[in-house]
């Protein structure tokens, strides 16, 4: 043609601009719908194992605590928390027999946790005083 690398037009010029704009607006209502937590997906999967025999959590592979955010939780609680662990046993027959014991709780101690992470060579001290493990509520041990 005149050899030139480009051809210049006021509406490829008009065209250029109305598309960048629209891409702009496209993609930053999108980021301002996620910073506002619109149109997020989440997707949950539930897996069951019928041999229970997998499943063992005893004293030394299992450890939780139990708190609620308030100052001197331990010796004046707001509430009161209680743990039960819960088993159904369904019969051929039909009847359901349900197990219910109550777990007592006792304030966590570094010692609890540490027997834990001993097997994998883990000083847990630190976490523990990071995490303020001691104002919180641990299942009494070998129960």
């Amino acid at each position: 043609m005149n050899h030139k690398s480009t051809y210049k037009s006021s509406f490829g010029g008009f065209t250029s601009i109305t598309t960048i704009i629209l891409v702009f607006l496209f993609f930053s209502t999108n980021f301002v719908d996620y910073l506002a937590g619109k149109n997020i997906i989440t997707k949950q999967t539930q897996i069951y194992d019928d041999d229970l025999t997998n499943l063992q959590l005893n004293d030394q592979d299992f450890i939780m605590a139990l708190g609620i955010d308030q100052t001197n939780f331990l010796d004046q609680p707001y509430f009161t928390i209680n743990l039960q662990q819960r088993e159904y046993e369904r019969l051929p027959n039909g009847t359901l027999i349900k197990n219910i014991t109550q777990l007592p709780l006792v304030p966590c101690t570094l010692e609890r946790f540490q027997q834990i992470f001993d097997r994998y060579g883990k000083n847990f001290s630190d976490d523990f005083e990071r995490l303020q493990l001691k104002n919180l509520l641990c299942p009494q041990q070998c129960i």
